[in-house]
């Protein structure tokens, strides 16, 4: 009995065996050095739609040298150059304009737009690089170099802001907008 169990088991562990052979032998191959690969599912739905009205007007890119140096008292002081590339957007939010800020008479419209404001402001990480680190021995560098980023980006949206941005979106969204209004009111358009 014993003799026939195993002989059984024998057979039945040799089939198991050829099956694997067989399914790896009819998989696709590859190379020894080719790295394995992934399959990714994604499983995404729309948790919120919001309505927005700003429509962009002006664009900055900026290019800064950047050195950010952290003083420590017990150590050298680490510093990082960065050449920083970025952008600001200044928009104006259409939302805003309601019929109170439309007045029409018989040969104009005098339209209130709203405020200029800056949209957003970024770093673009592709256009950007680290110029040289220094005195970053025996520690790591990557806190220091996020905060050099975080400091960059503080530094676009300032610089965006006194080099005029808002002044420019206000421009440009007369510039746009006039030919349109004129258009299609047929009227002179006046902005405040």
């Amino acid at each position: 009995m014993k003799k026939t169990l195993f002989i059984i088991f024998s057979w039945a562990l040799i089939f198991f065996m050829a099956y694997l052979s067989i399914r790896q032998w009819m998989k696709p191959k590859k190379d020894f050095f080719e790295k394995d690969t992934f399959v990714v599912t994604h499983q995404m739905i729309i948790e919120k739609i919001v309505p927005i009205g700003k429509l962009e007007l002006c664009q900055f890119y900026i290019k800064d040298v950047m050195e950010h140096e952290e003083i420590k008292d017990w150590y050298f002081d680490p510093k990082v150059v960065l050449i920083v590339s970025g952008e600001a957007v200044g928009c104006i939010d259409l939302t805003k304009i309601d019929s109170s800020a439309i007045q029409i008479s018989a040969t104009q419209i005098t339209v209130t737009l709203p405020k200029p404001e800056l949209c957003y402001f970024k770093i673009n990480h592709q256009d950007s690089r680290i110029y040289d680190i220094q005195n970053a021995y025996f520690i790591d560098s990557k806190p220091i170099i996020d905060k050099a980023f975080r400091q960059a980006e503080i530094a676009i949206q300032q610089g965006a802001l006194k080099m005029g941005i808002l002044e420019q979106t206000k421009k440009n969204a007369e510039q746009v907008l006039r030919p349109l209004l004129e258009q299609v009111s047929g009227k002179k358009i006046e902005f405040k």
